[in-house]
């Protein structure tokens, strides 16, 4: 082996090694301290592009997951100011029975109950204007979804619950009625007269009458008699056809009529049920209830009521905007976004068109001291509205608000598994990297004292020619 003064390619070689060593070293301490794999582009170009996207992915699903947080808790609001309203019309509905006991109850106690209806209507409008979440109120009508009736007077009422409709404003929504809702009707109809005498039993929606008619009684007046007795059956008679039908439309409503003595001219005894309408509602198959039509997704969740008596065809409406937009995903696609619609429940709101709860006060139409009766009427309808709009709500957080937040859940573990597995340090890894970089930069730290050694030979070699 030669020896040469200019290029000590031994130290070379050893000084690279070592310093490749200290490196390797250098970076496992980094790692360690930061628990990071990747601290700059450098470490793992690809890597980082992956990684930065996942967090960006996660920090946008960690934000709905609080979003829907947020949401449930505003649904919760609305439901309970909701649940305090139907509490006090059950109340009011109670006193409007009272009142019905004109016979046991003193005119002082009526008027009483009375008082108690306007004070309670007060207190329904006030949860109607006080029940807010933050700053955003949910019940006088302010997060209701706006609708255009195209269809008007066919279509008499529309209910829109939630939809997705993004930007696509107004959003023309399709009716689509197949068949019509009918009364149930007897088979026959009434003579123009009564050939024999007869006792009768009439059974419908509302409850169960007997009657009994002399021979000869005309088909007026067997059909006055059926309609005095309508509120209690729900059962009427036309005087004019002699048709026996039941007072309102639907599979809830029926007629049974049974011959108990004699022989009732016309009528065949027997058991009839009217059925629901049907169709369709922005080509989603809908579900039926009398004259109403209605639909439950995710897209849309409606219902749409018809006037009694509406034909088969074609109707529409449209949505206009409004509502409440939960965000309930990471983008900014509809599919990722929510609207809840929250209607008003002001007195003048809820009931049944033209005889609202509004009109149970003193001096109304439907007072508890002058008409306990369509008192209860508005009342009921009321409480069917209530109950109908906390079943939307409840459905749209158990459904909807829990289920999404249940799967971003799920998402963000995963995707977290996923970012760290590419961007966080294995510190037991780092640990035994930075030990064999130690090692490395020793051993290199005293191959070149050794070659330092054997470079002296040089200078003895020199010593040794004087």
């Amino acid at each position: 082996m030669g020896l040469r003064i200019n290029t000590n390619q031994g130290a070379l070689t050893a000084l690279r090694s070592l310093r490749q060593a200290g490196r390797t070293e250098a970076t496992a301490l980094e790692r360690i301290a930061t628990a990071l794999r990747i601290n700059r582009a450098s470490d793992d170009p690809s890597g980082l592009v992956i990684s930065e996207i996942l967090r960006s992915e996660l920090a946008s699903i960690d934000q709905a997951i609080e979003n829907t947080q947020n949401d449930s808790n505003l649904v919760n609001v609305a439901d309970a100011a909701l649940g305090e309203v139907n509490d006090i019309l059950r109340d009011v509905r109670s006193l409007a029975v009272a009142n019905l006991n004109t016979g046991g109850l003193s005119a002082e106690a009526r008027q009483a109950n009375q008082f108690a209806a306007d004070a309670a209507v007060q207190a329904v409008n006030r949860i109607a204007n006080t029940t807010r979440f933050g700053s955003t109120q949910l019940l006088n009508g302010q997060s209701a979804i706006l609708t255009n009736n195209q269809s008007a007077p066919d279509v008499q009422d529309i209910r829109v619950f939630s939809a997705q409709f993004g930007t696509n404003l107004p959003l023309d929504v399709p009716v689509s009625v197949t068949a019509a809702a009918t009364e149930a009707a007897t088979t026959g109809v009434i003579d123009p007269a009564q050939a024999a005498g007869s006792t009768i039993l009439l059974r419908g929606e509302r409850g169960t009458a007997e009657l009994t008619f002399a021979a000869g009684a005309t088909r007026a007046e067997v059909a006055t008699a059926i309609n005095s007795v309508s509120e209690q059956t729900g059962v009427v008679a036309d005087a004019a056809t002699g048709e026996v039908t039941s007072q309102d439309v639907g599979r809830a409503a029926f007629v049974e009529f049974r011959t108990r003595q004699g022989t009732f001219g016309g009528v065949t005894d027997g058991f009839s049920q009217g059925t629901d309408i049907q169709g369709s509602i922005a080509g989603q198959l809908a579900t039926g209830n009398r004259n109403t039509l209605s639909v439950s997704g995710p897209a849309l969740d409606t219902q749409v009521q018809f006037q009694a008596g509406t034909p088969a065809g074609n109707y529409n409406f449209q949505i206009l905007g409004g509502g409440l937009r939960f965000q309930i995903g990471g983008n900014a696609s509809p599919t990722d976004q929510v609207i809840v619609g929250i209607e008003s429940v002001s007195a003048s709101r809820l009931g049944q068109p033209g005889n609202n709860v509004s009109q149970i006060v003193s001096g109304q139409s439907s007072s508890l001291l002058d008409n306990p009766g369509g008192a209860i009427d508005a009342i009921d309808a009321a409480i069917n509205q209530i109950s109908g709009n906390r079943a939307a709500l409840g459905a749209t957080d158990r459904f909807v608000l829990q289920a999404q937040r249940s799967a971003l859940e799920v998402a963000f573990e995963n995707l977290s598994a996923s970012e760290s597995s590419i961007r966080d340090a294995d510190i037991a890894e780092e640990i035994a990297r930075g030990l064999r970089g130690r090692l490395l930069r020793e051993a290199g730290v005293l191959t070149l004292q050794q070659n330092n050694l054997s470079q002296q030979s040089v200078l003895r070699l020199l010593g040794s020619g004087q």
